[in-house]
C-alpha cells in the first residue's frame, strides 16, 4: 500500500485522492508548490531591490555627463554646483545642478525636483539651495536624452547643501567678470526698470556704469511669499544672489524675497524718471 501522507492532516492516504480522512485534494500540491516558489521569487526580488538601493546610497556620485537614457528610472547620487533657480511651482521646487564633467554644460547639467510634501519640508527648514551652493543629491533619474535629465528627490535628507559665502561685487563687474558666473555675490545698485515675462519679473539693476538683470520667478511671489516683491524703479537695493546667465546674458537669481533689501531711493530729474519708467 502506498505510504503517501496527506500534507494537511498528516495521515496516510493509501494513494487515494481526495484524502479519505480530511477530503483534501492532494493533487493540488503541485499548484501550491508553484505559489510558494512565486512568493519566494518575489521576496528575493524585493530583497535585491533593497540591496541595490542601499548600495546606491553609499556609492560615489555619478558623473552627470555620463547619465544616459539607459539609466532612466534608476536611482543614484549626483554632486555639483547649483547654476540656476530655484523655481517654485504649486507643489514643487526645482533647480539646476552642474558638475562641469563635460565641456558641453548641457550634458553636465541635471534638473533637480522636489515635490510636495518634500518641497514644503525644505521650505520650512530653509534648506532650499541657491545659485553657487554645492549640493549632493540622491533620487530617481528620468532621462530623455543626454541633454535632458531630471532627478527627483523623495526625502528631504537626500538633499545635502554646502552653502557658499557671497563675495562683494557690482552690476558692472558681473557683466565683465566670467569668474563670478555661478558664484554667490552681494551687489548694490538702483532699480532702473522692470518687465514681466511669462514666468518671472525681470528687474534692471544699475551701478551707473553697468546694468544687470535681476530674475524673480513669479512662483516665488505666488506660492512662497504670497505677496508682491515691493520694489520700485529708483529704489536703491542691496541684493544677495547668484550669478547666472540666460542665453548668454548675465543675471542674478534669488531664492527668497529677503535676499533684496531696499536701502534708499534715488532723486532724479523728471525727464530721466520718464525714461526709466518707459523700460517697463
Amino acid at each position: 500500500m502506498s505510504e503517501e501522507v496527506c500534507p494537511v492532516c498528516g495521515k496516510k492516504t493509501g494513494g487515494r485522492t481526495p484524502c479519505p480522512h480530511c477530503l483534501t485534494d492532494t493533487s493540488r500540491r503541485i499548484r501550491l508548490t508553484w505559489v510558494w516558489l512565486a512568493c519566494a521569487l518575489l521576496a528575493a526580488l524585493g530583497a535585491a531591490a533593497l540591496v541595490m538601493h542601499s548600495r546606491a546610497s553609499v556609492e560615489e556620485p555619478t558623473s552627470i555627463s555620463e547619465i544616459d537614457p539607459w539609466m532612466d528610472y534608476s536611482y543614484g547620487w549626483v554632486e555639483g554646483t547649483v547654476t540656476s533657480g530655484p523655481l517654485y511651482g504649486r507643489n514643487y521646487i526645482s533647480f539646476s545642478v552642474c558638475d562641469f564633467s563635460s565641456d558641453d554644460l548641457e550634458r553636465s547639467t541635471v534638473e533637480v525636483r522636489a515635490y510636495s510634501p518634500v518641497s514644503e519640508e525644505l521650505l520650512a527648514s530653509g534648506a532650499v539651495p541657491r545659485v553657487g551652493d554645492r549640493v549632493k543629491v540622491f533620487g530617481q533619474m528620468r532621462v530623455s536624452s543626454e541633454k535632458d535629465k531630471m532627478i527627483t528627490v523623495s526625502l528631504a535628507g537626500d538633499l545635502r547643501i554646502t552653502p557658499s559665502e557671497p563675495v562683494s561685487s557690482s552690476p558692472s563687474a558681473i557683466l565683465r567678470r566670467s569668474d563670478l558666473l555661478f558664484r554667490r555675490v552681494t551687489v548694490e545698485g538702483t532699480v532702473t526698470g522692470m518687465r514681466a515675462t511669462g514666468s518671472a519679473y525681470v528687474y534692471y539693476l544699475s551701478d551707473g556704469t553697468g546694468e544687470v538683470q535681476l530674475y524673480v520667478p513669479k512662483g516665488l511671489e505666488a506660492y512662497v511669499e504670497r505677496g508682491p516683491l515691493g520694489v520700485e524703479a529708483l529704489d536703491r537695493v542691496r541684493v544677495s544672489g547668484g550669478g547666472s546667465a540666460y542665453k548668454g546674458t548675465p543675471q542674478l537669481n534669488i531664492a527668497r524675497v529677503s535676499a533684496i533689501a531696499v536701502i534708499g531711493r534715488e532723486n532724479v530729474q523728471r525727464g530721466v524718471l520718464a525714461r526709466l519708467r518707459a523700460k517697463k
